[in-house]
């Protein structure tokens, strides 16, 4: 194969990349970081290879650094659209998560504590706090149900849920 003959565009390229690409990259690394710069430099030659004719502008500088602000602005708008995928780099920035066996073990031993609690509750507060989480009974419906006050049955579920707590806390 012999080598084709380098046309005036390509030669006039030739000598703005000789001359533009150090500026081109001094001046994109104020906006981006240095891998980005290198990258779009490089672009902004590829395009301008590609449109033909460089030799006919009369501007080249400032033609080339259309060509860079432009494809600027379509990596921000690209990167706008693209949904973010965080990705942990390495594993000291990994969350801590708890093994599933562990989770369910601990749900058993907070039943344990809440079924001892409920063991630990005078007949009528146990009946009561039945009622409410188990039957979800209203507290009118209770009152009514036992023949005591709205208060009272407020005070009875107090002091259950106060069991519970306490079984739950004393269990840690």
């Amino acid at each position: 194969m012999t080598p084709q003959p380098m046309t005036p565009a390509l030669r006039a390229l030739e000598a703005a990349y000789r001359t533009e690409r150090a500026k081109l990259v001094r001046e994109l690394r104020r906006r981006v970081d240095d891998d980005v710069a290198a990258d779009v430099v490089q672009e902004v030659f590829v395009r301008a290879a590609r449109a033909g004719r460089f030799d006919q502008v009369e501007y080249p500088a400032a033609y080339l650094r259309r060509i860079a602000r432009n494809l600027l602005i379509d990596r921000t708008r690209a990167a706008k659209s693209a949904p973010v995928i965080p990705l942990p780099i390495d594993g000291r920035h990994d969350p801590i998560a708890q093994p599933e066996q562990s989770l369910g073990i601990e749900a058993g031993e907070v039943m344990a504590a809440c079924e001892r609690a409920i063991n630990a509750m005078s007949p009528k507060t146990r009946r009561v706090f039945l009622m409410s989480r188990v039957q979800e009974a209203s507290y009118r419906e209770i009152a009514d149900q036992f023949g005591i006050g709205y208060k009272a049955v407020e005070r009875h579920m107090s002091r259950a849920l106060s069991l519970c707590r306490r079984a739950v806390a004393v269990r840690r």
